[in-house]
């Protein structure tokens, strides 16, 4: 089996677009990761994850506006790669942390999720999504949320 992103991705596509409903689809972000800290991936309408270096502040980010699967049959999607240093980290989100809304309707938004790294860098991953996430939950106050908030990061040790 081919596990390159282009493979895996138009294998899942196809079998969406086959398969499923108008709203059987999904954005998702897949990538392989090498034990020297090179990545190869694709993103699937999803939010771009970001390259962080050890300081919090990021480096690149990884993929850009695609459909999502399940959309359109005999797509393609741009293939990244990229380096994860050690101690650098790839932070991974739905939207449902970037479009999260406070009581006024204020997004919570890329730039706000940007300028929390930095004060959340020497935190461990799992600490470091639970700030990021307390963060959020205060940013919305008693505003339920309308999406789910997921937050993945790898770090390089």
């Amino acid at each position: 089996m081919d596990a390159s992103p282009p493979a895996m991705l138009a294998t899942l596509n196809r079998i969406l677009c086959r398969t499923g409903s108008p709203r059987a689809f999904f954005s998702c972000v897949y990538l392989l990761l090498s034990e020297d800290g090179t990545f190869v991936g694709s993103v699937a309408g999803h939010p771009q994850p970001l390259l962080v270096a050890a300081d919090g502040s990021v480096r690149a980010r990884i993929g850009r506006g695609a459909y999502p699967l399940g959309i359109k049959p005999r797509l393609t999607w741009a293939v990244e790669t990229g380096q994860l240093e050690p101690g650098w980290e790839l932070v991974l989100h739905s939207d449902g942390l970037s479009e999260g809304r406070s009581t006024s309707g204020e997004e919570f938004g890329d730039a706000r999720i940007e300028a929390l790294l930095p004060q959340f860098a020497a935190y461990e991953p799992q600490a470091q999504a639970d700030a990021i996430f307390g963060s959020l939950r205060a940013f919305r106050g008693p505003v339920l949320p309308e999406d789910d908030v997921s937050i993945a990061l790898v770090r390089r040790i």
